[in-house]
């Protein structure tokens, strides 16, 4: 189960196995041409930054860091800030954070991936 929540705690989107097939069909109308050949895809010419922080993990690469055993993720573009999980302890995380310098009140949204 994937649970998207937003700063203000507001669910925006949930997603299970029972969603997959119907994004699948979407996805297979929508690009059917493509898969039959009749149509071809130009390549997108931009690109835009993308930073992507390990927030909390189980491994000490940085003596200044403290280690949880789970994850998180602090992902940032040019538009938009999130945290993908938030590991397995608050302080650790809130800790890291600092460190790293990333303010989490300035997170668009969090991505809860599992209970």
């Amino acid at each position: 189960m994937l649970i998207l929540v937003n700063q203000q705690s507001q669910l925006i989107t949930t997603s299970s196995t029972t969603s997959i097939p119907i994004a699948s069909t979407a996805i297979e109308q929508k690009y059917s041409e493509i898969a039959r050949g009749s149509c071809s895809i130009e390549p997108r010419r931009y690109s835009y930054s993308m930073k992507i922080v390990v927030v909390v993990d189980n491994n000490r690469f940085r003596e200044d860091l403290e280690t949880a055993w789970g994850v998180s993720i602090y992902v940032e573009t040019p538009k938009t800030r999130f945290l993908f999980d938030t590991g397995p302890n608050p302080d650790v995380l809130e800790y890291n954070a600092r460190k790293l310098g990333i303010d989490l009140s300035s997170l668009d949204f969090v991505v809860i991936s599992h209970e």
